[in-house]
């Protein structure tokens, strides 16, 4: 998986967590120069709340190599926190064009597994 250069400043990816104790989940945006730093400050921050999640979803959007084939793809780590693994996702698209929408693919590809706390790729 390789994150996108971005030409926007700041990047945001999100983090949804799911706290020990409450109904609710929260999603918290993560603003950074850069894909790779917006990232590395959501599993930081992850690896700070952990204690008091119960599950978490970061998100953003990359590109992944599947099949031999590079593609613009919305990527997901997401991690049970009792289950000890962190899971990553991607799900491709083909970006809007001059006159295109934007269109995702119908399936979801689980592109690694880990054992929590690993760095994800």
């Amino acid at each position: 998986m390789h994150l996108k250069h971005s030409k926007k400043v700041p990047f945001t990816c999100l983090i949804l967590i799911g706290e020990r104790g409450k109904e609710k989940y929260e999603i918290v945006p993560v603003y950074a120069e850069s894909y790779q730093r917006s990232i590395q400050a959501a599993r930081q921050q992850v690896a700070d709340w952990r204690d008091r999640l119960v599950f978490y979803v970061i998100a953003a959007d990359g590109n992944v190599t599947i099949d031999g084939g590079s593609s613009d793809a919305i990527v997901v780590e997401a991690c049970e926190v009792a289950q000890g693994a962190q899971f990553q996702f991607a799900r491709r698209y083909t970006p809007p064009g001059f006159f295109s929408k934007a269109r995702a693919e119908k399936d979801i590809s689980l592109i690694g597994c880990e054992p929590l706390g690993s760095p994800a790729a």
